[in-house]
């Protein structure tokens, strides 16, 4: 079946994962090489208790009201044994997310700091969650399109929102962490795929709350400058895809060229004549 490009605010998680498109997801991992991206696409990993919490978080935060109808809570102790599987098998074939105690008491607590937060819940009103987007991006190289996809946290009425949960939501350590996790690329990604789905161009707003008491909570608008770097990321990246495709070749880091062994900075020894590491000229009288 052919769906055509736009927003489609009415598709399940599961009927977005069997869309053959592109994601960023799986297209992050050409920032190691197409030799990972074609094995993560070929052998897509599998679903972990991280993956799940952070699901249950964003649903949580975003759309309380389908939150109890979208999970089950497990209290029978160890994941094992004829409970657990008949307990599993029936809350998996209604569609629910399966939850310890534990997982559930941090989900809950995630939602109230977000919800608390007076400044995150500008944005978290008037809206849809978990918006599926469907696009086409151009490739630079040859002018071609590749046809894209995108699932945004919530699409409010003022801008585009993303919850993000860390380990440190200060200014300096989540910007850290945006670089490192290439998240400024994602946003891109989300904005550009926003914008050729409905021809609207919103502000893009990260929701950053701590995974760890007391839960803090900081909002940022992502700037331009960490869009137009991101998105010069992800264009590469297209543009190695679609060389790929074209010769069914999927190299890893060196391309089958024999390479010189690098040593870190920190491993060389110091330039006698500048002990400092600085630059500085030592000596004199």
């Amino acid at each position: 079946m052919t769906i055509s490009d736009g927003i489609h605010a009415a598709f399940r998680r599961e009927e977005y994962d069997r869309i053959e498109r592109v994601n960023f997801s799986t297209l992050k991992w050409m920032a190691k090489s197409p030799a990972h991206y074609r094995e993560v696409l070929v052998n897509p990993a599998p679903d972990t208790d991280p993956k799940k919490v952070g699901r249950v978080v964003h649903l949580a935060a975003f759309e309380p009201e389908r939150f109890r109808s979208r999970i089950a809570v497990w209290d029978g102790g160890t994941r094992r044994g004829k409970d657990w599987d008949a307990f599993k098998e029936r809350n998996e074939a209604e569609g629910r997310e399966l939850l310890t105690e534990n997982e559930y008491e941090r989900c809950m607590a995630i939602q109230r700091a977000v919800r608390a937060d007076a400044t995150a819940m500008n944005y978290l009103q008037n809206g849809s969650g978990e918006v599926s987007l469907l696009w086409a991006a151009p490739v630079n190289e040859t002018g071609e399109e590749i046809p894209c996809k995108g699932r945004i946290d919530f699409d409010s009425q003022t801008a585009l929102v993303d919850l993000k949960t860390t380990k440190d939501a200060s200014r300096e350590g989540f910007g850290r962490q945006v670089v490192a996790l290439n998240y400024h690329s994602q946003f891109a990604w989300y904005s550009d795929g926003y914008f050729k789905a409905c021809g609207v161009r919103k502000p893009y707003v990260i929701v950053a709350v701590e995974n760890e008491a007391p839960y803090d909570v900081v909002v940022y608008r992502v700037p331009e400058i960490a869009l137009r770097l991101g998105r010069e990321r992800y264009d590469r990246w297209l543009d190695q895809l679609a060389f790929c495709r074209r010769h069914n070749t999927w190299p890893g880091y060196s391309g089958g060229v024999e390479l010189e062994l690098e040593l870190p900075k920190w491993a060389l020894p110091l330039d006698e004549d500048d002990p400092t590491g600085l630059g500085l000229e030592v000596g004199g009288t």
